[in-house]
């Protein structure tokens, strides 16, 4: 079953506003691909003087995520990334782990019925990596959009 996608551009236009570079991929569901996307980020936060701790800690909250994503089945993610003044965000669309939806989702909140289906919370990772993300719905699929100060 292929997932219907929005079509980027229009992600694109709705992604930010006022003038910035943005960028967006299509992104095989293969480990070889994070290459692919660590060149990516990197050009976008070179562009905007990014220093290397902030950018390794961006790269690797997208792999963290992407390789989770790796564990089940589903069509290609797609990878928007845009950087303005001061930050820059970065979205992965096209995500289908229901697992991984369900830890980013929880943030750390105490529940007694919470049984994390992964080896780290991955919510409270991801806050120390990024300042801030967010899990978006997109009908069969779901998005993680992050933000990250450039200083």
């Amino acid at each position: 079953m292929a997932l219907k996608l929005r079509d980027p551009m229009l992600d694109l236009a709705a992604f930010g506003k006022g003038q910035f570079e943005c960028v967006w991929l299509r992104i095989p569901r293969e480990l070889v691909a994070i290459a692919t996307v660590r060149v990516v980020l990197g050009g976008l936060a070179s562009q905007q003087h990014v220093p290397l701790d902030r950018l390794d800690d961006l790269q690797l909250a997208v792999e963290m995520i992407i390789k989770e994503e790796l564990r089940v089945e589903g069509d290609e993610l797609v990878l928007l990334a845009r950087a303005e003044q001061g930050k820059v965000c970065v979205r992965l669309d096209g995500l289908t782990n229901s697992s991984l939806r369900e830890a980013l989702l929880y943030k750390g909140k105490p529940r007694a019925d919470h049984i994390s289906p992964l080896p780290l919370d991955m919510s409270l990772v991801l806050s120390s990596l990024v300042e801030g993300y967010e899990v978006l719905d997109s009908g069969e699929c779901f998005a993680v959009q992050m933000t990250k100060h450039t200083r």
